[in-house]
């Protein structure tokens, strides 16, 4: 597969990913159930809500929007706020701690960096274990990935 983000794109998410991770463990001392939270439990319940999202949005929406891009974004952002809504919910009610979203999110931006995507990290542990490339937008990313693809078409 090739990489659908350059060196900055990659560097800024590495980056993210590192300071996500570190806040995790050294702001909130991670224990088993913010590790199998991180690594299984949120992926499987971002995985479920794409799915939710994306079959409501095309149920309710056809022929209602502009472009695939809209859909896209309308369901990324859904998405990446429904897992934060839900995440920070579990930490009232569950063993898991706030250190098990920064570690989610942390990982997730190790993982799209090592891969090269431009997708949204929310869904990276699914795809980097089923070996998809779902077509996500990443809200925090995009404009890096603008800039740095005008530099790249400048460039050539």
């Amino acid at each position: 597969m090739s990489r659908q983000i350059g060196p900055i794109g990659t560097a800024v998410r590495a980056i993210a990913g590192l300071a996500a991770t570190s806040i995790a463990i050294a702001g909130h001392g991670l224990g088993a159930w913010d590790v199998a939270a991180a690594l299984v439990g949120f992926p499987i319940l971002a995985s479920g809500l794409h799915f939710v999202v994306a079959s409501t949005y095309d149920r309710v929406a056809v022929g209602r929007t502009a472009s695939r891009s809209t859909r896209t974004w309308t369901i990324s952002v859904a998405v990446l706020a429904l897992i934060l809504v839900i995440g920070t919910a579990l930490t009232f009610v569950t063993p898991i701690d706030g250190g098990s979203i920064f570690l989610f999110f942390g990982a997730s931006l190790l993982i799209v960096a090592a891969r090269g995507d431009a997708g949204c990290e929310v869904l990276a542990v699914v795809n980097a274990i089923s070996g998809h490339r779902d077509t996500t937008g990443c809200v925090a990313f995009a404009p890096v990935d603008s800039v740095e693809g005008r530099l790249a078409a400048r460039s050539t």
